[in-house]
């Protein structure tokens, strides 16, 4: 399949967790989840303030499965460059790559049953909401992608729930068996709201530190990789077909010295413009 071949080909050979990933479980998304809204829904209830309802109808919608790649492509890509610099005390195991990724796609299970926030208030809640959350996740065949991933299920539930910092969280752990260390959960945790966030308040390079709701991101970050990397952008006027990707091209190797220079990394692309990685001290710009 093209589409598979196109990604495997973008992923770094090294990175087998996202390769497995793509060729074990994308397939069985596709299927299931092109045709899903992200937004889901009708925000139009009662009982939302209309700040909330405004946010909601300003975000273009995008299909479940553009939401949930959007989300882990960059974070894992985030990963990779935070261990391969030494900006964690800790490295991120298999395992707990294979959580993220499975929390993450299943973090917005309400939208794609068409149901109600879960509830985990109580054991017997926790247990309603882990069936829910390994229904999907059998049929997306996360057995092929993770045959050991119902010893985490509660850790996945748990992180499914948390994604979100506003509605139905449940973030006080006692009450939950949890596998993985309190730490590391939490780690995960900022990971998952990270892809929330990256996958649905970047519509463009310049909103990457223009937005207020991209603050989250920032913030993230910061704390990711011990307040070490920062994001920056080049963002053009005009898109002018061939030229503009002439252009985006030329600026990608002037930032990064044609790949030489330490410090800096593309990170997303658009039409008109990339969004940067890079670390603090480095400094650079662009004179005419």
């Amino acid at each position: 399949m093209f589409y598979l071949d196109f990604l495997l080909k973008a992923i770094d050979p090294a990175d087998e967790v996202t390769r497995s990933f793509v060729s074990e479980m994308v397939p069985a998304l596709m299927e299931h989840y092109s045709i899903i809204s992200a937004k889901g829904g009708d925000h139009a209830r009662d009982d939302l303030d209309e700040r909330t309802k405004r946010i909601f109808e300003e975000k273009d919608d995008q299909s479940m499965l553009s939401h949930q790649l959007n989300g882990i492509f960059p974070t894992m890509r985030l990963l990779t460059i935070l261990e391969t610099e030494n900006l964690v005390a800790v490295l991120y195991s298999s395992n707990e790559r294979r959580v993220y990724i499975l929390s993450y796609l299943m973090h917005d299970v309400n939208k794609i049953l068409n149901i109600r926030d879960l509830e985990t208030q109580t054991r017997e809640a926790i247990e309603q909401a882990k069936t829910v959350i390994a229904g999907q996740l059998e049929l997306c065949n996360a057995d092929a992608f993770f045959p050991d991933w119902r010893a985490y299920l509660e850790d996945i539930a748990y992180l499914v729930v948390n994604t979100q910092e506003q509605w139905g969280t449940h973030l006080n752990t006692y009450g939950w068996h949890l596998r993985l260390p309190e730490r590391r959960i939490l780690d995960l945790r900022r990971l998952c709201t990270y892809s929330d966030c990256i996958a649905y308040l970047v519509p463009a390079p310049s909103a990457i530190l223009a937005e207020a709701d991209t603050r989250k991101l920032n913030t993230i970050l910061a704390e990711l990789s011990d307040d070490e990397l920062v994001f920056t952008y080049h963002q053009l006027r005009e898109v002018r077909g061939l030229l503009t990707n002439v252009v985006n091209d030329g600026l990608v190797s002037l930032y990064t010295d044609g790949g030489k220079r330490d410090g800096i990394w593309p990170y997303l692309f658009f039409s008109d413009g990339v969004v940067y990685i890079k670390r603090k001290k480095l400094q650079l710009a662009v004179t005419n």
